[in-house]
């Protein structure tokens, strides 16, 4: 039997700022806590009202990372609850519904994007246009079952939502991204408000 978490779990996947997640997810009220991936039984991950996938320094594009992904992928097909993924995180949930990754160009620090659902509650309050912190050097496509939330000059999918299910994923660092990215957690977190 897995465990329970009553808030939301953190899952590590190698980013130095992971910690800052954690600490912004406190702030707003939720109880937080972070694992790395590699502590997680794939196929049976802690029971949480929502999980937070960070970044890391994985390359979706290279074969050597293979084996993390693929555990990575494990993980996220028994999740149910609301996912936020984060650059990495959010490469593998696309990986995980069908997205084609592609190496990109380098993009370190800020990223202005283009926010083109402005209404969607994951980007309530943010502007239409505003700027990131980026720290990648790979993109997904937009997944078959998703829907494009936010774009970039240099990657087309900087933000995507699930149509139908409470999942979302950034290509860009929230975490590092002052108040803006601080609205987008906090976004996230109200929606695992709303389904409680």
């Amino acid at each position: 039997m897995s465990e329970e978490i009553d808030g939301i779990l953190i899952v590590h996947l190698g980013s130095g700022s992971t910690s800052k997640i954690t600490e912004i997810v406190r702030q707003i009220g939720f109880f937080a806590l972070e694992r790395k991936i590699s502590e997680l039984q794939p196929l049976a991950p802690p029971q949480a009202l929502g999980y937070i996938l960070s970044g890391g320094p994985h390359l979706v594009t290279e074969h050597k990372s293979k084996p993390v992904i693929n555990s990575s992928l494990l993980f996220l097909k028994s999740i149910t609850q609301p996912v936020l993924g984060i650059c990495l995180g959010h490469q593998l949930l696309g990986l995980r519904f069908g997205a084609s990754p592609y190496k990109g160009r380098s993009r370190r620090g800020p990223e202005k994007i283009a926010v083109l659902q402005g209404d969607h509650p994951l980007f309530q309050g943010v502007p239409s246009e505003c700027e990131v912190a980026a720290d990648h050097t790979e993109g997904i496509s937009v997944p078959k079952d998703f829907f494009q939330l936010a774009s970039s000059d240099f990657y087309k999918n900087e933000a995507m939502a699930h149509k139908t299910q409470p999942i979302y994923g950034v290509q860009f660092h929230p975490e590092i991204s002052g108040e803006i990215g601080f609205r987008i957690i906090s976004n996230f977190c109200a929606a695992i408000r709303a389904l409680k």
